[in-house]
């Protein structure tokens, strides 16, 4: 078969001239229904024409379906000459509000997929991309620090440093935290040094796209917290979580899952472990100006004992500066309704920080 159709009467395809209905088709169309004899399964797409190919979908991109078919090759076909598509296997489907994995049916002459057990209708000219090539950037991710002074007098000095890595993709996404922040200070009467901050935490959580809005999640938290007694605390889980936004600069989640907790104090206090529930929020809102806004909350309770939970939660607004730079200001709450001996229940931390991305 040749490279060019020698008529113009049907569909162009790129790379191919034009698509006629019947003879310029008719050996591929052989090979392709010998093909799915072989193999059963094929992915199938409608021109509006009436023509009905065969073949393999590869990738959705600029307003063109790039189309494998045994014996041809692979085609692009402009989205406007196509009304419907089926998928047999599942796709990576970008659209302008969500990404989702999902296989692409079709329910008389619409196009669409299933999500929460209904069929959702769906314009083909509403799709970003299908099966979008992975990105090749490296990680990203932002480093701050911090020193305030708070109160001259006592000589009251707090330190913080944080760091952060994120990788995502339609389907995928990492995301590495940790902190570390020390305060002392002495008072006026020139006694010694005491330290009021002392805590660390490290971070991480992996997301990946299951349907529609739902993705499943697995992560871990390690801490400590020495003015409070607490050597490490080690939390281990995962769940399920929905988008209930998505859009760039625009997200709100709420995530469900398990964990096991385990802890260890000092100062003779008896450490414990437990499996717990979680319940879990993420926002993030751009603000425009270069302004970020990010809230996160976390509920663990413990399965055996429901008075027993832990909860954190962390507000924080980031202001963009030139050359990569920015400032940002977070609120660190954590509560702890069984913490060690003589410590206390509830901390907060303020913290201000000037940093870096990269």
């Amino acid at each position: 078969m040749g490279g060019t159709f020698p008529q113009a009467s049907g569909v162009p395809i790129e790379g191919h001239g034009y698509l006629e209905p019947m003879a310029g088709w008719r050996c591929a169309g052989i090979a392709a229904l010998m093909l799915l004899a072989a193999i059963g399964v094929a992915d199938t797409v409608w021109l509006e024409n009436g023509d009905r190919l065969t073949g393999k979908v590869l990738t959705l991109a600029a307003g063109k379906l790039s189309f494998q078919i045994e014996g041809v090759g692979t085609v692009a076909i402009p989205v406007g000459k196509i009304v419907r598509v089926e998928t047999t296997e599942t796709v990576a489907l970008v659209l302008k509000d969500r990404s989702l994995s999902v296989r692409l049916i079709s329910d008389g002459d619409r196009v669409g997929f299933v999500e929460g057990g209904a069929f959702v209708s769906l314009s083909l000219g509403d799709v970003v991309a299908i099966n979008p090539p992975k990105p090749t950037t490296r990680w990203e991710g932002s480093t701050s620090a911090g020193l305030t002074v708070v109160n001259a007098a006592s000589n009251s000095v707090v330190y913080n440093v944080a760091a952060e890595v994120a990788y995502k993709n339609a389907i995928e996404r990492k995301v590495l935290t940790g902190s570390y922040l020390y305060g002392r200070q002495n008072g006026s009467d020139g006694s010694p040094y005491r330290t009021h901050q002392d805590t660390w935490r490290l971070s991480g959580q992996y997301e990946r796209s299951l349907t529609g809005r739902y993705y499943g999640f697995g992560g871990f938290r390690l801490e400590g917290d020495q003015v409070n007694g607490l050597k490490q605390r080690t939390i281990l889980g995962g769940g399920m979580g929905y988008y209930w936004v998505r859009r760039p600069g625009n997200e709100f989640s709420a995530e469900t899952g398990f964990n096991y907790v385990s802890e260890a104090y000092g100062g003779g206090s008896r450490g414990n472990s437990r499996i717990t529930g979680q319940l879990s929020t993420r926002f993030l809102r751009n603000l425009g100006s270069g302004i970020e806004l990010r809230h996160s909350a976390d509920y663990y309770p413990s399965l055996s004992h429901m008075d027993d939970y832990l909860l954190s939660s962390q507000l924080a607004l980031r202001s963009k500066m030139a050359n990569g730079m920015f400032v940002d200001f977070r609120v660190v709450m954590d509560y702890d309704s069984t913490p060690a001996a003589n410590a206390t229940r509830l901390a907060y931390r303020y913290v201000v920080g000037l940093g870096t991305r990269f």
